[in-house]
């Protein structure tokens, strides 16, 4: 799979996954009466404001990296981080909110499930599109042509772990 077209997957992939989380959140916090509400909160213009948010974030924590620098569970440890540390962010930036506004304390439990939604939603888009493109790999679709040069013992070796793993990408 071209480097483009990965990009753009991951992208979607995630915009969706961060939506869905969103709208799941924003409904346990408003419908579930899990919390009481001085006034319901807004849905779209945050939603937005997030949804940027997390892509910077991702993006400068490197899960836009070219896929083969790391396995599937090297994905989700680093959506795992990424997560936690923009949840992190965002809980003192709340606590720090409400503290200057001297606003009533809401339940930080829904930090926790809003991190909980996240990890869960984004790693599973992302390892359905890492399954995607191994699957295609595997089927010698999007295979990177590669020259091997050494000496023969080790350029033998190369060359048969080269077949042995055409998920790696390259023939």
């Amino acid at each position: 799979m071209k480097r483009k077209t990965e990009l753009i997957l991951l992208l979607v992939s995630d915009i969706l996954t961060i939506n869905i989380a969103w709208l799941i959140y924003y409904y346990i916090r408003v419908y579930s009466e899990l919390i009481i509400l001085a006034n319901n909160p807004s849905f779209l213009a945050p939603m937005i404001i997030i949804s940027v948010y997390w892509l910077v974030l991702f993006l400068f924590l490197g899960l836009y990296q070219h896929w083969a620098v790391r396995s599937r569970f090297d994905e989700v440890a680093s959506v795992f981080k990424a997560v936690s540390i923009g949840c992190l962010l965002l809980f003192f930036a709340i606590f720090l909110d409400d503290f200057l506004k001297d606003a009533k304390v809401i339940s930080r439990l829904l930090i926790l499930i809003y991190w909980f939604l996240l990890i869960f939603f984004i790693a599973s888009g992302r390892l359905l599109i890492r399954g995607l493109q191994i699957n295609l790999l595997k089927k010698g679709i999007g295979l990177r042509n590669t020259i091997v040069v050494g000496s023969y013992d080790k350029a033998i070796e190369l060359r048969n772990t080269i077949i042995e793993y055409p998920e790696q990408g390259y023939r």
